[in-house]
């Protein structure tokens, strides 16, 4: 620690320049948004935007084949690739925090299910096999990404 704070006090460009990109991230405001808690799904609000926030995951769940002609709350998939499109889209478009309400369907989740804690592993495991599932048993015969292409998945662009 001191290292560095010896550092950055014989650079002064280089302290001056993290402050100035620290100032300029507040003034732009970074476009990351939360998700709104339904109950007691912190854990799962915790672990659904870590993993948004992994590069690789996203293009997973982005590259999964499903088809936007199902009914809202109907595919896990489908509805995963709906939540990191928003988480995407709601910053820019001004809004605070996205609904789970959609995924949580998807998992089958009723009142009971939002509203009793549980154990972040325990939905990791859930998520999991959800993903699992191949398409044609998931989403239909119909591929591509759903929430990639757009309009029907998010309600416009």
């Amino acid at each position: 620690l001191n290292l560095k704070v010896t550092i950055m006090l014989r650079t002064p460009g280089l302290a001056a320049a993290l402050l100035s990109a620290v100032a300029a991230v507040g003034a732009e405001g970074v476009p990351f948004v939360g998700l709104r808690n339904q109950g007691n799904t912190c854990y799962m609000n915790s672990m659904l935007q870590s993993l948004h926030h992994l590069p690789e995951f996203r293009r997973l769940i982005f590259g999964l084949h499903t088809s936007s002609h199902l009914p809202a709350g109907s595919s896990v998939p489908l509805e995963l690739q709906r939540l990191f499109y928003l988480l995407q889209r709601a910053g820019p478009a001004g809004l605070a925090a996205v609904g789970t309400e959609g995924l949580t369907d998807a998992f089958g989740w009723g009142w009971r299910e939002v509203n009793e804690q549980q154990d972040v592993q325990e939905f990791w495991h859930l998520l999991y096999e959800s993903l699992q599932q191949p398409p044609a048993e998931a989403e239909g015969a119909e591929g591509g990404c759903a929430a990639a292409e757009g309009e029907s998945a998010a309600g416009g662009r």
